[in-house]
C-alpha cells in the first residue's frame, strides 16, 4: 500500500482538492495533523491507515517463541499496513465499568490531552507534558502524540471479544512480497492480558498515513514519489 502523496505546495493542492469538491488535506507533521483532532466535539466514528515499521523495539521477538529460531524476518524492511475503524471522545471509564471491568483510575504511561477540561481525541506520554499554575496543560517542544480511540467491533455474541473487529491488516517485506500472518506468528510478542473487554488502543500519529474523520480525509505530506514509511 502506498499513500497518496502531495506536491512540495501543500496549500495549492488543498486549495485544488477544495474546488474538485473533495474534501482532502494533507499534514506535514502530527502537530499540525493534531491540531485538526483537537477540534472533533463529542463521540464518532473514524477510519485510519496506518503504517508500522516491524523492526522497530518490541514489534518482533529475535527468535520463534515456539522453536527458539532466529527470526529470518529481521533486516528485510519488514512492514505492518492496518486499516482500522475506531471511536474517539468516549468514556472510558464509564465503558470499563459497564462492562464490569477493573479501573484502578491511575491509567498508565498515557495522558489524555484536554480541550476545555475534557479528553481529546489526543493522548502523550506523561512525561511530555506538565500542569500551568491555574492547571491548564503544557507541552513540551515536539511531545509525542497519540489517537486515544477504541476499535469498532460489530455482530453477534455477548461478548465485545465475540464480535468482529472492523481493523485489517498486511505484511510486506521492503521487496514487496507479502508475509503470511501465519507464517509470522510465532515471531510476534504475545498480547498483554486485558482486565476488561474495551479495545483501547493508542497508535502514534507519526505512524498514520491516512485519517477519515468529520467528512474530511487527512493524508500524511509526503515528496511525490516517496512511499509510505
Amino acid at each position: 500500500m502506498t499513500t497518496a502523496v502531495a506536491t512540495p505546495a501543500v496549500a495549492l493542492t488543498n486549495f485544488a482538492a477544495a474546488l474538485a469538491d473533495k474534501p482532502v488535506r494533507f499534514w506535514a507533521n502530527p502537530v499540525e495533523f493534531a491540531t485538526f483532532l483537537a477540534t472533533l466535539k463529542g463521540p464518532q466514528f473514524m477510519s485510519y491507515d496506518a503504517v508500522y515499521d516491524m523492526e522497530a523495539k518490541g514489534k518482533m521477538l529475535k527468535k520463534n517463541r515456539v522453536t527458539g529460531l532466529p527470526n529470518p524476518y529481521f533486516g528485510r524492511g519488514l512492514k505492518k499496513y492496518a486499516t482500522t475503524q475506531v471511536t474517539v471522545n468516549f468514556d472510558y471509564k464509564e465503558k470499563v465499568e459497564r462492562r464490569e471491568g477493573e479501573y484502578s483510575g491511575k491509567g498508565n504511561w498515557t495522558q489524555a490531552v484536554l480541550v476545555g477540561g475534557k479528553p481529546s481525541p489526543l493522548t502523550t506520554h506523561k512525561a511530555d507534558v506538565t500542569a500551568g499554575p491555574n492547571g491548564e496543560q503544557r507541552f513540551v517542544e515536539n511531545p509525542r502524540l497519540y489517537l486515544r480511540c477504541e476499535i469498532v467491533r460489530y455482530g453477534e455474541g455477548e461478548k465485545r471479544a465475540d464480535k468482529e473487529m472492523r481493523s485489517t491488516s498486511e505484511y510486506r517485506l521492503a521487496d514487496g512480497t507479502v508475509v503470511a500472518y501465519d507464517d509470522l506468528k510465532d515471531y510476534l510478542p504475545l498480547p498483554s492480558e486485558r482486565k476488561d473487554e474495551t479495545d483501547f488502543i493508542c497508535p502514534s500519529l507519526e505512524n498514520v498515513v491516512e485519517l477519515r474523520a468529520g467528512g474530511v480525509v487527512w493524508r500524511k505530506w509526503q515528496p511525490v514519489g516517496v512511499a509510505a514509511r
